[in-house]
Parts: structure tokens; C-alpha cells; sequence
């Protein structure tokens, strides 16, 4: 059985990578509708032109990345699997952080250029853009969440160089490191 943070953890990051499928998904249908001309009777949103929406290709790269990223932290934390760099505690750090940043821009900038999309809710393109908006923004509140929280577990536990699936057990019986259960009770020295 796994500890209750961990499970929290590998639920952020399953709902992260649904989001970020989401906004994948959804960026890829809004790039299909802008990048051709349409006839004007059935687009008069932009009157048949083709034109170029900047937050999408940067919310295309930010959620292709994090399904990237989400589906190896989640086999580093569930199989506990170890490696010299990519499972180490700074790392998850820094792939959230490059992460966080890049849906922060892109969910800005979209919230930017389409402050009001109520106007024109009966078209489909509108209604993608809403989606994807908001899609941008829970996963930015989700990396957000996963990205404060191993912030709090490597600063409280001094353990930006340990693996990152060995910090969140709160356990202090001190039989962790050698029975697998994740516990922070150092049998070696500090140096």
C-alpha cells in the first residue's frame, strides 16, 4: 500500500496528463481551423482568412512536453526506480518549474488576446477557445499545486538530492530506506 501523499501525487499527475491531452488535443483542432481560408458564409468569424493565433503553438508545446514528462515521474513514483540524474528530487523540480512556466505564458497570453469570448458562443471556435482556457488554466493550478508541494518535501526533509519517490513518506520509525516503504531516517552520514 502506498502512503496517502503519494497517492495524491500520482493523482495530480494522472489529472495533469489528462489536461494536458486536452489542451493538446484541442490545440491541434484550433490550429486546423486557422491555418487555411474558409468560405465566408460559414466562418464569419474571420471572413474566410487565414490568420495565426500565437498562445496555441506555445499551449501546443507546453502540453506535448508535459505528456512528456507526467507519464516518467509517475513510473519513477510508482515502481520507485532509481537513476543517477533523472529521478533525483532538483530534477522533478526543474521539469515542473519549466513546465509551470510554460503554461503560465500560454494560459496569459490566450487569457489576453480573448478576454471575452461570451459574444460569439454560438460558434464551435469560440467554444474551443473557452475550453481551452480553462483547460490551460487547471493545469497551471495543478503544476502549481505538485510543484509548491515538492518544494515543501525537498526544503523541510533537505533532500533536493535524493530521489524524488523517497521524500514523501513522514514516516520517522527510522526502517524505510531498508524495507521500501520511503521513510526520511538516513542510515549513512551527511556530508
Amino acid at each position: 500500500m502506498l502512503p496517502p501523499l503519494v497517492i495524491t501525487r500520482l493523482a495530480l499527475y494522472v489529472f495533469i496528463l489528462l489536461f494536458s491531452i486536452v489542451v493538446f488535443s484541442l490545440t491541434i483542432v484550433r490550429l486546423d481551423y486557422t491555418d487555411r481560408k474558409r468560405d465566408p458564409r460559414i466562418d464569419p468569424l474571420r471572413n474566410g482568412r487565414a490568420f495565426y493565433d500565437p498562445p496555441i503553438p506555445e499551449l501546443l508545446v507546453a502540453s506535448f512536453l508535459t505528456m512528456c514528462f507526467t507519464p516518467w515521474m509517475m513510473f519513477v513514483i510508482y515502481r520507485r526506480c532509481g537513476h543517477r540524474i533523472f529521478t533525483k528530487t532538483w530534477f522533478e523540480l526543474l521539469g515542473l518549474f519549466v513546465l509551470w512556466g510554460l503554461w503560465l505564458g500560454g494560459a496569459a497570453s490566450a487569457t489576453a488576446l480573448w478576454p471575452d469570448l461570451n459574444w460569439c458562443q454560438i460558434y464551435k471556435p469560440c467554444r474551443i477557445l473557452v475550453v481551452i482556457i480553462a483547460f490551460a488554466w487547471m493545469g497551471f493550478i495543478l503544476l502549481t499545486f505538485l510543484m509548491v508541494g515538492t518544494l515543501f518535501v525537498a526544503s523541510t526533509r533537505a533532500g533536493w538530492y535524493d530521489h524524488t519517490h523517497s521524500e514523501w513518506s513522514f514516516d520517522t520509525r527510522g526502517d524505510g530506506l531498508q524495507n521500501g516503504l520511503g521513510t526520511k531516517h538516513r542510515t549513512y552520514p551527511r556530508y
